[in-house]
């Protein structure tokens, strides 16, 4: 989860996609880690308010989950935005 954090903060505004999370995580931990899993520690840091997904598509199909990572001093982001 440690690095799936750092990713988010390094992504902040942007539009990371699964690949793209899937290959850093490799690099860093060189573990067997799914998409599944990446997106429930993502969820999980957006619900303790660590950060922000908005609303949008990473990737096709069931696997629908926010596009954007805001964090508070972006115009339009924290709370009541």
């Amino acid at each position: 989860m440690e690095e799936v954090f750092r990713l988010a903060c390094r992504y902040i505004g942007q539009s990371p996609s699964q690949a793209m999370y899937l290959e850093e995580i490799r690099l860093a931990m060189h573990p067997n880690i799914g998409w599944q899993r990446i997106l429930a520690y993502l969820k999980f840091l957006d619900g303790a308010l660590l950060i922000r997904l908005i609303a949008g598509d990473l990737g096709p199909g069931p696997g629908e989950v926010p596009a954007r990572l805001a964090n508070d001093l972006e115009p339009g982001g924290g709370v009541g935005a």
